[in-house]
């Protein structure tokens, strides 16, 4: 009789390490708010996206692909309705949406690398973090008070830039709204 490996088969093992590649990779998605504070965001019912033109003209952005748009503007709508706002289907909304999708440079901190030193008579070796530079994902979502034009409330996520982590951007983004009272 032949003695079993302790090993996983591949079969197993190879789904399982990409779940948990593929996990930890996820978490790497960093969100923040910024608000307007003393607003009351419970006066707040209705929402509307801005039009491309009118976003292009907010963050001077190139217009997105049709596709990408259509994904941001159906992950947007599905986010705030679980939030409690509702579409304004054409009359005139109390927030409009505007948001842009970009990518700037940025530090990684999460690697480590050995650096060696030789001292005397013996070397030594440490494990040290080493920051690298990066490329970040970056979307921005803006929520601006209609009847006066004020930006009431901002949320962005940075990340690996990764089209399949849309959806859950916009999620993390908007589950920050509306924001504790400070």
């Amino acid at each position: 009789m032949v003695p079993r490996s302790p090993c996983l088969p591949p079969s197993i093992l190879i789904p399982l390490v990409l779940v948990v590649v593929t996990g930890c990779a996820s978490t790497a998605m960093k969100v923040s708010q910024d608000y307007s504070a003393g607003t009351d965001f419970s006066t707040y019912r209705t929402f509307a996206v801005m039009s491309p033109q009118q976003i292009q003209e907010r963050f001077g952005a190139k217009p997105l692909d049709p596709d990408d748009q259509r994904r941001v503007e159906e992950a947007l709508s599905r986010g705030l309705s679980a939030r409690g706002l509702q579409p304004a289907g054409g009359a005139r909304p109390d927030l409009d949406v505007a948001y842009v999708i970009g990518r700037r440079a940025g530090k990684d901190p999460s690697t480590y690398g050995r650096t060696y030193e030789w001292s005397g008579t013996s070397p030594s070796a440490e494990v040290a973090p080493i920051t690298r530079d990066i490329e970040q994902g970056v979307l921005l979502v803006d929520l601006v008070d209609a009847r006066n034009g004020q930006l009431v409330w901002r949320g962005e996520a940075k990340g690996k830039p990764d089209a399949n982590q849309l959806d859950r951007a916009v999620r993390e983004i908007l589950r920050q709204y509306p924001p504790a009272a400070r």
